[in-house]
């Protein structure tokens, strides 16, 4: 399996940021992801996100310095209003659409108005790939890791051929033959 190294290196090989990029990351990668975003990049914004877990302790300063902002709120409470030009979320779980939390459900709840093919049973990765999405400006770019199995789970696959044949996932790379790196365009 391929590890936060590898995949943060991908992912920002793939994302080619820029100076002056507003970038939005979550997930278990994101401290490495920004350290060597910021090691390349001097005038970034990103805005980091706790999944699962708050990423920032109480009292503690900002590790990263200046245009780093580590918020206390989940990923899915930022309004669907807010773009980030560039996009990385490492946080491939074991929940369904249906297991995660109040802000998560409200956003499957707009997948469903919106007639997305979305299930209880329907991986929460899906969820995140959705959500980032919603997220991206025209010509952004976001990085979502994957669980391989996940991605080709039979039960999804209305929801990947939506997005598939949308055009908004543009390519997908198999790091390992476990992970892969869904890579999406606004």
């Amino acid at each position: 399996m391929a590890g936060h190294f590898v995949i943060t290196t991908k992912a920002l090989e793939i994302l080619n940021l820029t100076d002056g990029d507003r970038v939005g990351v979550a997930g278990r990668s994101l401290q490495d992801f920004i350290s060597a975003a910021v090691e390349e990049h001097k005038d970034l914004s990103i805005h980091g996100f706790p999944v699962f877990e708050n990423i920032v302790e109480e009292g503690k300063e900002n590790p990263f310095g200046a245009g780093v902002y580590l918020h206390e709120e989940d990923f899915f409470t930022v309004d669907l209003e807010v773009k980030f030009n560039k996009i990385f979320l490492d946080c491939p779980c074991e929940l369904t659409a249906e297991e995660l939390d109040s802000h998560g459900q409200r956003y499957v709840n707009k997948m469903e108005f919106n007639q997305l093919p979305v299930k209880p049973k329907t991986s929460a990765e899906w969820v995140m790939i959705s959500y980032a999405a919603d997220h991206l400006p025209e010509g952004g770019k976001a990085v979502v890791v994957v669980d391989e199995e996940k991605y080709r789970n039979d039960g999804d696959e209305d929801l990947r051929t939506y997005f598939e044949e949308s055009g908004i996932i543009e390519e997908v790379v198999n790091l390992s033959g476990e992970i892969l790196l869904v890579v999406l365009k606004g």
